[in-house]
């Protein structure tokens, strides 16, 4: 019959088949097309994938949804793998995603957008029924608990009996109800924010002369990252703190919590320390980027690169690790229904990175946290506040690949040989004499090196003065007339970021006797890692430290040494 057509019409009918195939098979049935096959399509340029939820049962039968379980690629320490069962096997899920799974591909392609990317998946969280004290203290076990440092005690009425499943379910609908009516909506403030910098908070007298060690480190360091201080009013910092602050660093801002304009509002207690201070700077920065730094921090190197790291780029926060882990018994995990994690540090907020353009409603919700006086009796202040509220709206968080180290000196008696030089041998010596650096000597840490965040070799990044404050003037002068203040390190070399393995640390009282015959006015606290030797700075594990006490020092790192840096009045004078 074709033939009889003749040859161009034959064409046309065949082409008109293949058109009406093509036609009826592309609108298949609505159903299959509505919702992309799960897992077959290629990974977002963004990264890997770092975010999402998948469910899992409690003991009792319940459903709970749970952070997918991320760990570091030994081989490129800087990507997160995905270690869920059905991960590397996407291509055996069926055409019909299930919830999870769709749940899971929805919180992925939120990566690379926007905050309110997230408002669905937060709908599906604030619907999960509470899960008991008993349910997420039993993913928890240590080899040996004695060995972990925790930062309360085993007496804590929370630890010595489970708060209540009521008590419990109570506190979550709250911060529940938060997430569904409280929300600032991130479209009303999103003008409001561009561009990159560092978070300070300041105010009182010893904060401002810490914040002008920071910026002389800076303009060292020859950066060009903008730094906008926070403060309380004018009683805190006057028009003429603020102009010698940024003659010190010119490109320097300044945002007063205090004024008309701030989004969010935070309550300040004058002789109290203002932890919920530092969360309301993140929220109230003209910052899209902020890298949030304690006063009392300091760069090794110029915090530019923070950005660029593939951590930031994988996850949009990086959250630096503390010493310390969270009690199995803490309420804070059934309250954010997270199962407790053995192999995570609590948060040591000296220094953190955050995108608020994806995590403007994250940055609430911890802000809520820090300001309700019920989570003060097992938080401690604003750390953790930023990671409980990462676990209770299952979003998972970058850490550096590199567990801290710990920065300080060894303590030795005057007409001793400086550290790190050999002692000599002694009646008093002993196999533990050597984690202190020898015989008569006393390691005390004084600062955390935290390091970059990408790879398990990253160079120290920050030194964190965390315990300098601690120190009495007679000891730091000692040290740094005999080996240096900062002289010492000690690092783990079994104890990474993303592990349960733990190494016996803790902060350790230490009376300086070394330092004086006199004896000293006050003991100071230092942090030590018991079985761990103590280093000299400068080798090749912490060749970026060469030269820092020096660069310290003339930045005006020992302010507490010169008594004419303080006016009559009690406020530090800047350019002193």
């Amino acid at each position: 019959m074709l033939a009889q057509l003749g040859r161009p019409a034959a064409r046309w009918i065949a082409v008109a088949a293949v058109l009406l195939i093509l036609l009826v098979w592309h609108t298949g049935p609505p159903d299959n097309l509505s919702i992309p096959r799960f897992g077959t399509s290629s990974p977002p340029a963004t990264g890997p994938k770092t975010e999402g939820v998948v469910t899992g049962a409690t003991g009792d039968g319940r459903q709970h949804m749970e952070v997918p379980n991320v760990v570091a690629n030994p081989s490129r320490p800087d990507v997160v793998l995905d270690t869920r069962p059905d991960a590397q096997d996407a291509d055996k899920f069926p055409d019909q995603p299930t919830a999870e799974q769709s749940a899971w591909q929805e919180a992925q392609q939120a990566q690379s957008q926007q905050a309110d990317s997230y408002l669905e998946h937060f709908k599906r969280i604030v619907e999960e029924p509470p899960m008991s004290v008993k349910d997420t203290k039993a993913t928890c076990h240590w080899t040996d608990i004695k060995d972990v440092d925790f930062q309360f005690g085993d007496d804590a009425d929370w630890v010595v009996q489970d708060r209540s499943d009521a008590e419990i379910a109570a506190h979550q609908k709250e911060w529940h109800d938060f997430v569904k009516s409280g929300l600032i909506p991130y479209e009303t403030v999103a003008p409001k924010f561009s561009g990159k910098g560092i978070v300070v908070c300041a105010g009182n007298e010893r904060s401002l002369l810490r914040l002008q060690v920071l910026l002389r480190m800076l303009g060292h360091l020859q950066s060009k990252v903008p730094v906008e201080v926070h403060y309380f009013g004018d009683e805190e910092l006057s028009e003429y703190n603020r102009t010698d602050l940024q003659g010190m660093y010119p490109n320097t801002f300044f945002n007063d919590l205090n004024g008309p304009d701030v989004i969010l509002s935070t309550k300040h207690e004058n002789f109290w320390i203002n932890y919920n201070v530092k969360t309301a700077s993140l929220l109230n920065s003209r910052f899209a980027e902020p890298l949030l730094m304690d006063s009392d921090n300091v760069p090794v190197s110029d915090p530019a690169g923070l950005w660029t790291s593939e951590s930031y780029k994988n996850f949009g926060t990086v959250f630096w690790p503390d010493i310390a882990r969270t009690r199995k018994e803490n309420p804070m995990w059934a309250i954010t229904n997270t199962p407790c994690k053995p192999d995570e540090y609590e948060q040591e907020s000296g220094q953190l990175l955050v995108d608020k353009r994806r995590f403007w409603y994250h940055l609430q919700l911890a802000a809520w946290f820090g300001h309700q006086d019920y989570y003060q009796k097992f938080l401690l202040g604003d750390k953790d506040c930023f990671r409980f509220a990462w676990h209770a709206l299952k979003t998972p968080y970058g850490r550096p690949a590199r567990w801290l180290t710990s920065v300080g000196y060894v303590g030795r008696p005057k007409g001793e040989p400086d550290f790190p030089h050999e002692m000599p041998p002694s009646e008093f010596d002993d196999s533990m004499s050597k984690y202190q650096g020898g015989v008569k000597s006393t390691y005390c840490g004084h600062s955390f090196g935290q390091h970059h965040p990408d790879g398990v070799n990253a160079p120290i990044q920050f030194v964190h003065g965390g315990l300098l404050k601690t120190l009495d003037n007679a000891r730091i002068i000692h040290m740094r007339e005999h080996g240096g203040f900062f002289s010492a390190y000690k690092a783990s070399s079994k104890a990474s970021v993303i592990s349960a393995v733990t190494e016996k640390v803790h902060i350790k009282y230490d009376g300086g006797d070394y330092a004086s015959e006199e004896g000293l006015e006050h003991g100071s606290q230092c942090t030590d890692m018991d079985e761990v030797v103590p280093r000299p700075i400068g080798d090749s594990n912490t060749k970026e430290l060469v030269g820092f006490e020096d660069a310290f020092s003339k930045a005006g790192g020992f302010w507490m040494l010169n008594e004419t840096l303080w006016n009559d009045n009690n406020i530090p004078n800047l350019g002193g």
